[in-house]
């Protein structure tokens, strides 16, 4: 099992962080298997050796870098 997501659009597979809570499919807010036409998406398998390739998933994780389990409070 992979820790990474993938999502084809439009013919092109991308590799996605995770979402952690499950509303989503990826960190960046993708659906995964949206059915609406336009929207083209579906999840795939992810290719061995894949590497994240999202863009956002990268700035988020990046921006999360920023941060320490100091600065989050825990109940």
């Amino acid at each position: 099992m992979s820790k990474y997501v993938a999502v084809k659009i439009d013919d092109e597979i991308q590799i996605h962080l995770p979402h952690t809570t499950g509303n989503y499919y990826t960190l960046c807010g993708l659906d995964g298997a949206d059915e609406a036409a336009s929207v083209n998406q579906s999840t795939v398998n992810v290719p061995k050796g894949a590497k994240v390739n999202c863009v956002e998933c990268l700035h988020i994780w990046e921006l999360c870098k920023q941060f320490s389990a100091k600065d989050f409070e825990r109940t």
